[in-house]
């Protein structure tokens, strides 16, 4: 074939490859995809205004209209000025972008120059590219109920109240709420018995988060003795041990069925830093057998650190 004749077939091939290959459509390149209900959490956590609006024109000052306040007082139209946001994001971020008719829940400040000035009427993202959050075309629903239920929960005065219901939500049809609860159980020393049975359906989750996330909310637990029925018995692994109710031993159980066998290398490594925590009488043996055999070289490493604790520990 002539150059020629090789140039148009080319040609002729890059053009059929433009007309058939799948495009992403501007709104799913405009947004950061959610990972789950922890990621949903902690945005909405930054943002002193939440709503749900439509687009009405895109750009570095986009104008929005209100369709649902969430968190916060907003006016029926309001602006965003995203261009100080993205000029300053980390590069290996995403930058806030709109885009003309679509609706989205957004995330949002007073916007504030460099000088702190602040413009009345004026708003700017609360956590860069993240503070939009995309309307799926299914499970909105959902996604809309979750948002609701966890912005009432990070402005709840009475957050006993509030903590309350997380063990409800890890026990829900909504995802997103299941998430977020199993991270804030993780984080933040809420767990008690109640939330046994829950956390061990979730540590049998098809996801690896979900696993990893609640074995480290009852690993957490165990390691605080929050399980403890007497505050005699804080300090007193021995005694704890002694006291153990059906559902106590079931977690210790689930602790070491996912050291042992689970398929995922960081839950595995995960379950073998609680094993001891956790009251388990063979975790000597465990331990040793895991740091031999295990087949990940991370999970081996951490489970003969974690055997030298152990051991020393008994030592003394």
């Amino acid at each position: 074939m002539s150059p020629q004749g090789l140039a148009r077939g080319l040609g002729f091939a890059f053009l059929t490859f433009a007309l058939v290959a799948p495009q992403a459509s501007a709104e799913d390149r405009s947004a950061v995809p959610l990972e789950h209900g922890a990621d949903l959490g902690s945005r909405l956590s930054r943002g002193v205004l939440v709503l749900h609006a439509e687009v009405t024109r895109d750009g570095g000052k986009s104008r929005l209209q209100l369709l649902e306040p969430i968190r916060g007082e907003a006016p029926a139209e309001l602006v965003v000025d995203s261009r100080q946001s993205n000029a300053i994001r980390d590069l290996d971020t995403q930058a806030f972008r709109t885009v003309k008719g679509e609706q989205a829940v957004f995330v949002l400040r007073p916007y504030k120059n460099r000088r702190e000035d602040v413009r009345l009427g004026v708003f700017e993202p609360a956590a860069g590219g993240a503070s939009k959050i995309a309307v799926p075309v299914e499970g909105a629903e959902a996604l809309f109920d979750a948002i609701r239920e966890i912005v009432a929960f990070q402005d709840a005065a009475d957050r006993g109240a509030a903590e309350a219901r997380l063990i409800d939500w890890i026990g829900d049809r909504n995802p997103w709420l299941v998430d977020f609860a199993l991270d804030q159980g993780s984080r933040y020393g809420v767990v008690d018995e109640e939330w046994i049975a829950p956390l061990l359906r979730s540590m049998r989750d098809p996801s690896p988060w979900r696993r990893l996330t609640a074995l480290a909310a009852l690993g957490e637990a165990f390691a605080m003795n929050r399980f403890a029925r007497d505050a005699s018995f804080r300090q007193a692994s021995d005694a704890l041990l002694e006291e153990s109710s059906d559902s106590l031993r079931a977690a210790r159980e689930e602790i070491v069925r996912l050291a042992r066998s689970d398929p995922d290398d960081r839950v595995r490594r995960e379950a073998v830093r609680r094993v001891a925590a956790s009251g388990f009488k063979g975790a000597g043996a465990l331990l040793e057998s895991i740091s031999r055999d295990d087949a990940s070289q991370d999970v081996r490493y951490e489970a003969a650190v974690e055997l030298r604790r152990f051991l020393k520990r008994h030592e003394r």
